[in-house]
């Protein structure tokens, strides 16, 4: 088993490798050394290319949440920090639960209002976890509602089972708060109205382009970007020589095999940080490896280091268990 090393961290990811390119053609680095683009009126813009991206840019269909967030659209209640830790994002630090973990009470905070304007209150979360589970599929697979309260700012959920990692479930872009008192005829091609600092400028569902603007009733402070506009493509070398010729500012979900080719230029930067999944390797179970001792020979036997270093080239780590080293769940134990 191997679990991933590096990542990029420039927005939400979970896979890969991503690189930045810094200071190149009639771009200019910033503090944290992201390429960023001034046009003559001042405005600041990127060009991100992905291998990734969505169908719609409604958040409860599909795993499409994650691009909500991904893309600075919406944020969740809580998240996960770079520890796995968990923290309240559009809820205070002190959420507490029963001590059956069936009643779950959230303070949400009193100074995010949403990019129309609209007050963040209790009452429109608990609406918009209600549209999860009204017009999505997936929301039984994280945990079932037996009620839903809203009283100001505090949200109290009451589960029809025991949930003691509720927050940790509430992070999952699936539950990305939404504000569902506008109109959503069209939120699959418009994108729904976040908490985000970025807005939904254009969507083009055929090639899944998208541009966002900045939020101009962003919470959190100043948005560092006027824009940024997400190029899709599958096909690795066209992202590689899309970097290389500066027509994009910044490659995400790069194929480990391209790193290699920016590494060692000082003029892309490769940002990395730990993964959260695990990559596992399965064993024929037929025939001669029918026998368990054998099979479990054989593993102690297959050398992990060379595997992530030369098959993987380097982009993964040895793993000991089902459980990633990059949680704080108990690895080492």
């Amino acid at each position: 088993m191997k679990n991933t090393k590096r990542m990029l961290g420039l927005l939400l990811s979970l896979l890969m490798l991503g690189t930045l390119l810094t200071g190149c053609g009639g771009s200019s680095a910033d503090d944290s050394g992201t390429a960023e683009n001034s046009s003559a009126s001042g405005e600041k813009s990127m060009v991100i290319a992905t291998g990734q991206s969505c169908t719609t840019l409604d958040p409860v269909q599909n795993y499409d949440g994650w691009y909500t967030v991904r893309f600075g659209i919406g944020q969740t209640l809580t998240k996960f920090d770079d520890d796995f830790s968990v923290s309240g994002w559009l809820v205070e630090d002190d959420y507490s639960s029963s001590d059956d973990n069936t009643v779950w009470t959230f303070t949400v905070r009193d100074d995010v209002v949403f990019s129309n304007g609209t007050k963040l209150t209790a009452e429109l979360v608990k609406a918009s976890i209600e549209n999860v589970f009204e017009n999505g599929t997936r929301g039984p697979e994280y945990f079932t509602y037996e009620s839903i309260e809203a009283d100001g700012q505090t949200l109290t959920i009451t589960t029809a089972e025991e949930e003691p990692i509720l927050p940790n479930k509430l992070a999952d872009p699936l539950f990305v708060i939404i504000d569902t008192s506008v109109d959503m005829t069209n939120i699959a091609d418009e994108g729904p109205v976040g908490t985000g600092p970025f807005v939904v400028d254009t969507f083009d569902v055929t090639t899944k382009e998208i541009t966002v603007a900045r939020n101009e009733n962003y919470w959190a402070g100043e948005v560092a970007m006027d824009q940024i506009t997400f190029l899709y493509t599958e096909d690795q070398s066209t992202l590689t020589m899309s970097l290389q010729s500066g027509d994009v500012d910044a490659v995400y979900n790069l194929s480990m095999t391209a790193v290699g080719d920016f590494e060692n230029d000082s003029n892309y930067n490769v940002i990395r940080t730990a993964s959260g999944r695990t990559t596992h390797g399965f064993m024929n179970q037929n025939g001669l490896l029918g026998d368990e001792v054998l099979r479990q020979a054989l593993l102690r036997y297959i050398d992990r280091d060379t595997y992530c270093e030369t098959l993987l080239n380097g982009q993964y780590v040895p793993g000991k268990t089902l459980v990633t080293s990059a949680s704080n769940y108990g690895y080492e134990s």
